[in-house]
């Protein structure tokens, strides 16, 4: 469908602004990643989803502008960390977008389960699957403690970087 034809007896005009969506913005923040030089987003919403996201970026080592008119620049060209902070990526489903981003830039990326709504069974192992076929190695480990916690990494590690397509 190229448009929408609406039919009336009273003319329509004047101007929508389109908002920023969550599942735009939280793919390109983890992007951002990959970028030699600072990235500027537009239309970001300003929701705890992206915050977070944010916040996890920059404790991998960007450098983020403060979040202003939906705008933010994201300066990766610092990136020190590829461990995502569990505190944080256990919080939101997307913190897995980082882990290719950091493999990339690091040749390892440490992830958690990453977290999010209950909406469903959301697999993991497509994404690893994927790193495998460009040949990240994939460990697992896993932390039990006296208080029954359990906490599990996937370490993905590529030291000669990833892989393309032939």
């Amino acid at each position: 469908m190229s448009g929408f034809v609406v039919e009336g007896k009273i003319k329509l005009k004047g101007n929508v602004k389109v908002s920023g969506n969550k599942n735009e913005a939280l793919p390109l923040i983890a992007a951002s990643l990959l970028c030699s030089k600072p990235v500027t987003l537009i239309n970001v919403p300003d929701i705890g989803d992206v915050r977070n996201m944010l916040q996890i970026a920059e404790m991998l080592g960007t450098v983020n502008s403060p979040f202003c008119n939906e705008s933010v620049t994201i300066d990766p060209t610092r990136i020190s960390c590829s461990v995502l902070p569990l505190e944080l990526s256990s919080t939101i489903r997307a913190s897995i977008l980082f882990a290719s981003s950091l493999l990339v830039r690091t040749g390892r990326a440490v992830i958690c389960q990453p977290g999010g709504d209950s909406i469903g069974r959301r697999r993991l192992d497509t994404h690893f699957l994927v790193f495998k076929a460009l040949g990240a190695k994939l460990s697992i480990e896993r932390k039990i403690s006296s208080d029954v916690t359990r906490e599990t990494n996937f370490i993905l590690d590529a030291p000669n970087g990833l892989i393309g397509a032939d």
